[in-house]
């Protein structure tokens, strides 16, 4: 029937040489991240038919000084 679901993984490791930073006069603000971090993603991919795409994923990092992160991404496509 043109449906198909397609199930994802996907790890990462994240390095970052320097973090970043931008300054406004005199205040400065930095991104606190730390330079190695690990990353998990699952997600599924699916075609509804030949003009709709759909998809869904979660993700989460984690890393030095307690850092962590958790975030998710729903779409919708069409096509014509």
């Amino acid at each position: 029937d043109g449906r198909t679901l397609r199930p994802y993984m996907e790890a990462n490791w994240l390095y970052q040489e320097k973090t970043g930073a931008v300054q406004l006069d005199n205040d400065i603000v930095r991104a606190d991240m730390p330079q190695h971090a690990a990353e998990i993603k699952l997600g599924v991919q699916g075609e509804l038919s030949r003009n709709w795409q759909v998809w869904s994923q979660l993700s989460g990092r984690i890393g030095s000084h307690d850092y962590s992160e958790i975030g998710g991404e729903l779409g919708v496509k069409y096509s014509w």
